[in-house]
């Protein structure tokens, strides 16, 4: 996944650079299944055992892929979202710099840059959020697609056994391992 917004693994955030990344987590964070629709056994009513499975594997490299650059994110997230809390603790313990009138300033800008590192820092965490909640559905479709790979390994060893039952994979519900129908 490369850089699309221009902002994605930038470290300097503006407002408008960090919305282009929110649109770019949002419009990433839909299930694979709704990105390609015929990428499971489903839409593959006549292909061979050994394609289908070929192509679950594909499928569970790439999200493993997706789940990997997902997790540096967080921790990218996660460290910048520790450096702002740090920032404004020291924002606020400094001590001002002497006359009245750029003491004043001085707060000023510092209850300013308090202001916008607070709204930063919740928009962060709602950003961490989504990637969380993508992270446990893309768990979530691994574990399931490792399922449905184990039953396309089962059915196809069962037919190799000499087994001549025509099974299709686009009808059948998973069966619990051990408990093959053709066997």
């Amino acid at each position: 996944m490369e850089n699309q917004s221009g902002s994605f693994f930038t470290d300097s955030l503006s407002p408008d650079d960090s919305l282009d990344e929110d649109q770019y987590i949002l419009r990433h964070s839909s299930p694979i299944t709704d990105r390609d629709p015929c990428s499971t056994s489903q839409c593959s009513g006549s292909k061979d055992p050994k394609e289908e499975e070929g192509e679950l594997e594909k499928v569970i490299a790439q999200l493993e892929h997706e789940n990997r650059i997902l997790q540096g994110e967080l921790k990218r997230l996660k460290w910048r979202h520790a450096e702002a809390g740090e920032q404004a603790l020291l924002g606020e313990v400094s001590p001002d710099s002497g006359g009245s009138g750029s003491g004043d300033v001085q707060s000023e800008e510092l209850l300013s840059e308090a202001r916008i590192l607070r709204h930063h820092k919740s928009r962060l965490e709602t950003r961490m959020q989504i990637l969380e909640d993508h992270n446990k559905q893309l768990e979530s479709q691994l574990h399931r697609l490792r399922e449905l790979l184990l039953q396309v390994q089962m059915y196809a060893k069962c037919y190799i056994m000499g087994n001549k039952k025509k099974i299709s994979l686009a009808n059948t519900r998973p069966v619990p391992l051990g408990l093959c129908p053709c066997c």
